[in-house]
């Protein structure tokens, strides 16, 4: 019941999931202040939003995970803290609402 991307790759509440890494790595962050974008062509600085999508995704997927949570942008005053517990990770999982349009394999469900 339910797609693989969906419910079972959600978490109860109190707890971290593979769901919420990936949405906390692809959230739009907005770059204002220090932290604003720098366009070459304008040669100026501007505010700015970016977010991170994936274009390709490979046959096999392996995932790598820093459990530190990042507060205060990308300035190098931020604070670091470590994500303690357990992260709950589905065994079937879609990843489509991460990926981009053009992206060939968003369809696919990983096991």
């Amino acid at each position: 019941p339910g797609s693989p991307s969906s419910a079972a790759a959600e978490t109860s509440v109190g707890r971290h999931s593979l769901a919420w890494a990936l949405k906390q790595f692809t959230s739009m962050e907005r770059l204002t202040g220090r932290d604003r974008y720098y366009c070459d062509e304008c040669r100026t600085h501007a505010e700015a939003e970016i977010s991170t999508m994936f274009h390709r995704l490979p046959e096999i997927l392996t995932i790598h995970l820093k459990r530190f949570a990042a507060t205060g942008g990308m300035s190098l005053g931020r604070c670091v803290s470590k994500i303690g517990g357990n992260l709950a990770t589905p065994t079937r999982m879609k990843l489509d609402r991460w990926c981009t349009s053009e992206c060939s394999r968003r369809d696919s469900t990983y096991e």
